[in-house]
């Protein structure tokens, strides 16, 4: 499924420019096609005994077909990517060099996932998938607060002009103080729904009994 990151990555790309033009639309209605198309896909598998590798295949196509989209609307704001000239390559060494020490950033997160995951290996059974559902519990907060606000006021930013530094900072602080107390809230509301959120989660078949024990306990 390497190919997938790719087209996952290039859509993220896209992603952004559609933003910067205003165009919402598709960018809500992606991950939606691909999720279908996946699940179909997976269904049929299941039912008609396919091997893994149809599955993998079909999930490849749906982040095609995902992609696709995303370009079919690039195309009609006429935004398709062309051979860049001189002055736009020097515009983007510029950016590139702006935003290169992200990458240190980027590189650090996957060595310390690299080291989380070899560390949990000597844990006892069960608890790297507790940790890893805690982790998207509290995650929440982040995916309903904080992203959306960045999806919308991106494009906002991206229109100031070199000259409007006091808008420029107005956006950002009042969005930063909009985050902090929407996070600041729903992390505290998280604390006390973390166990039953973590139960309802795990709460299987095969381990209800244990855990509505555990919870007596």
């Amino acid at each position: 499924l390497f190919p997938l990151l790719l087209l996952f990555s290039q859509g993220s790309l896209v992603t952004s420019v559609l933003q910067a033009a205003n165009s919402f639309r598709i960018n809500a209605v992606g991950p939606a096609i691909f999720n279908i198309i996946s699940i179909g896909v997976l269904l049929f598998g299941i039912y008609f005994n396919l091997s893994v590798e149809f599955v993998c295949v079909g999930f490849l196509l749906a982040g095609a077909i995902k992609l696709a989209s995303k370009f079919f609307v690039l195309g009609a704001h006429e935004l398709l990517p062309t051979v860049p000239g001189e002055a736009t390559r020097q515009d983007f060494v510029k950016v590139f060099y702006r935003f290169a020490p992200l990458s240190f950033g980027v590189v650090f997160s996957l060595l310390n996932a690299c080291f989380e995951t070899q560390t949990a290996s000597f844990l006892p059974v069960g608890q790297i998938s507790l940790l890893h559902y805690m982790f998207r519990t509290f995650n929440l907060v982040l995916y309903t607060v904080a992203l959306p606000i960045e999806n919308i006021l991106l494009p906002q930013l991206s229109k100031l002009d070199r000259n409007s530094v006091s808008d420029f900072s107005f956006y950002l602080q009042e969005s930063c103080k909009l985050i902090l107390i929407l996070s600041f809230s729903a992390t505290i509301l998280a604390v006390f729904l973390a166990d039953k959120i973590t139960f309802l989660l795990l709460a299987t078949r095969a381990n209800v009994g244990q855990l509505l024990f555990a919870q007596d306990v």
